[in-house]
């Protein structure tokens, strides 16, 4: 479930990022309709910078703690380049991952506390190649945001590469039609706009272990991951307003509100 978790906060970075102006969304995240996490991202982007920072707050059956992250880079036309991440899991021990960037390239990783000598035993190995060319997981999804924003017709025509200091993976977003549960909820509504709706699939490429449950649920589930975005563009995004994320045990239902959930 923690994968899920983590997977789940990355997600919400697609937004907000308003042009110029520091924009802020909240987002709230429950499973089985039991809230298990709230986040807080705050970010911004203009003609050359971005920045972005995340604050979440989880709690499981027997985990509960506090997520961080923060990252800031360079926009160079549509793209974004990352040049500082960091993501730190007030948990008990805290742990804590460092990126510093060359362009596309992670130049510096700092992992506390170290990982532990067998730690690569029946993973996929991390080769240097899979930290080049490649965004950190907060820096994806608001790619993945930026360019759904580029083109509504193709708003769901995008491949994302992600390192995340201990693995690399892909998400590919395609077309898909909206789930029925926001589909209900949008024709209940006469303030709602309509929604664009994509799926998301998760390929690992190392640093995972092949035969981990959750990598295979997430891999092998007939139901990919569904975000839909907002048809309106805030400031260059498209922002994420429903995520939905199948798991084993049930499905990991996201929400963005413009207020800290009550």
């Amino acid at each position: 479930m923690m994968r899920y978790l983590f997977l789940a906060i990355c997600l919400v970075c697609g937004g907000p990022l308003a042009a110029q102006d520091v924009g802020t969304a909240f987002f709230d995240m429950r499973y089985a309709g039991i809230r298990i996490a709230t986040s807080k991202v705050t970010g911004s982007i203009d003609g050359n910078s971005f920045r972005m920072s995340l604050d979440s707050d989880y709690s499981l059956v027997i985990y509960s703690g506090t997520v961080t992250g923060r990252v800031s880079g360079k926009r160079q036309g549509e793209r974004l380049v990352p040049q500082s991440y960091s993501m730190v899991s007030g948990s008990d021990p805290e742990y804590s991952t460092k990126i510093e960037y060359d362009g596309t390239s992670a130049r510096k990783i700092v992992i506390e506390p170290p990982l532990e000598p067998n730690w690569g035993d029946g993973r996929v190995p991390l080769k240097p190649e899979h930290s080049q060319n490649v965004f950190d997981p907060m820096s994806a999804f608001v790619m993945a945001s930026l360019k759904a924003g580029q083109d509504i017709n193709n708003a769901c025509a995008t491949s994302v590469p992600v390192f995340t200091g201990l693995s690399r993976f892909d998400i590919v977003l395609s077309p898909r039609q909206a789930s029925a549960k926001a589909a209900r909820v949008l024709a209940k509504s006469k303030t709602s706009p309509p929604v664009i709706s994509c799926a998301a699939r998760f390929v690992p490429i190392a640093g995972h272990k092949p035969n981990n449950q959750t990598i295979k649920a997430l891999t092998e589930s007939a139901s990919p991951i569904l975000i839909d975005f907002d048809v309106e563009l805030t400031g260059p995004v498209r922002m994420p307003r429903r995520i939905e994320i199948p798991t084993r045990f049930g499905t990991v239902v996201i929400e963005r509100s413009e207020k800290p959930p009550a």
